[in-house]
Formats: C-alpha cells, structure tokens, sequence
C-alpha cells in the first residue's frame, strides 16, 4: 500500500547483506565477461572484415545466433552444455578442471562471454567497415611497424566503437536473468534474479522497488551528464 514517499527502503536496502553481494556478483561478471568479449570481438571483426576464407560466411551467419534466440533458450542450451562437458571431462580425464564447468560462477562468466560476442563484433565491426586505411598505409609508409600502426593509429579510431560495444556487453550482463538462474545453480546471486525475488516477497516489496529504481536512475544520470559535460558540437539535442 503505497502512503507517501520515504527514503527509509534505501538505507535498509544497502544494509541487506544479499542484495549487496548479488550486486558485487553481477558486477565482476560483468566486467569479467565484457572485457574479454571485447578482446575476442576486436579480434573477430578484423578477420570477418579484413581476410577471406572459406567459412567466412559460416562465422558470419552464426554470429547473429545469440541477437534472434530468446535468452531462455540460449540459457537452457548453455546448460546443457556445461553439464554434458563435466560429465565428458570426468569419464574421459578423470579431471573436471577444479569444477570450473560445473553450476555457479564460471559457468555464468563463460556463458555471458559467449553470448556477448556477437553483440561486440557487430559493433566493431560496422566501425571497422567505415575506416579508411589509408591512414594505416601513410603511418606504415612512415615507418611504424604493425603493432605501432594497431595501437597509434587503429585503435584511437575505432575507440568508439569499442566503448559502445562495452557499454552495451557490461549492460546486458548486469540485466541477465534467465542465465545466472539455470546456469549458476540454487546458491548463486545475480542482481535481476535477486530483484525478482525480492518483489516477489511480499514483505521485502519496497527493497524490489528501491533497487529497481536505483538501477534504472543511474545509468539515465550518467548518460546525461556525460550529454551535458561534451562539446557543443556532439550534442544532439542542443
């Protein structure tokens, strides 16, 4: 029953020991998952846009399988996955890898990694497809060698694809849901998982709804005071 307004459910809210570990979680997983995405995204977009080979085309079209599958079922498949890999590595090897494959937090890291390539390398990508090498030529011309031309020249110029790709990885790895829950098993703790079930309890409501709040508030703030703290001249709505 909503009779005013408080801010008593936001200091209990970040005194709640599993809403902060839930919180601290998604967070190394998402940094986790996003920075190697991004190494492997960076990497995928020069060898689909730059080289040819024959299954180029086969790497292409399955690049686009995490954007029209459902989360669902890209978390139902995952875990399909891993169980039969740990069953294989343990009859086989007789090593599970130090349980790296089994339910909880590696497997959730693994998961986001894979399901946020895609999302990275159509990004990079499409930066990487209005480039003009001729830049990379005249550097080379002058005599930087190929590390010097990636790290001087191609990578400032394509910074901003890379920060957009990051952002849009780290934020669907903090607003997962369907993943963390089958794949990290019964004791593991996301943020969206844990939102859920706070408002799922009827008594811990208000911490659902505070924590909801919070996390749809701060990115919105963000966004406009890096609007607010640019050149006049990349402002759109100015």
């Amino acid at each position: 029953t909503w009779e005013g307004f408080t801010l008593d459910w936001y200091v209990k809210l970040f005194q709640d020991a599993e809403i902060i570990d839930a919180f601290w979680t998604s967070m190394q997983i998402a940094v986790i998952s996003t920075a190697a995405a991004i190494v492997i995204g960076v990497l995928a977009s020069f060898s689909l846009e730059r080289f040819e080979y024959r299954t180029k085309m086969l790497w292409d079209g399955l690049n686009y399988t995490k954007i029209i599958i459902a989360e669902i079922v890209a978390g139902v498949s995952s875990l399909l996955f891993f169980v039969q890999l740990n069953e294989f590595l343990l009859e086989y090897l007789g090593f599970n890898f130090w349980s790296v494959f089994q339910p909880g937090y590696w497997t959730v890291v693994i998961a986001h990694i894979a399901w946020n390539i895609p999302f990275a390398v159509i990004i990079i990508r499409a930066r990487l497809r209005g480039f003009d090498r001729a830049i990379e030529e005249a550097g080379a011309d002058l005599g930087a060698n190929p590390a010097t031309v990636f790290f001087r020249i191609t990578l400032p110029v394509i910074s901003p694809g890379i920060l957009a790709a990051s952002l849009l990885c780290f934020t669907l790895s903090m607003n997962a849901y369907a993943t963390p829950v089958l794949i990290g098993g019964p004791k593991f703790h996301a943020m969206a998982p844990e939102v859920y079930q706070q408002v799922q309890r009827a008594m811990n409501w208000p911490f659902g709804a505070a924590l909801a709040f919070i996390l749809m508030i701060t990115p919105l703030a963000l966004t406009i005071g890096a609007t607010a703290l640019a050149p006049r001249r990349y402002r759109r709505w100015a």
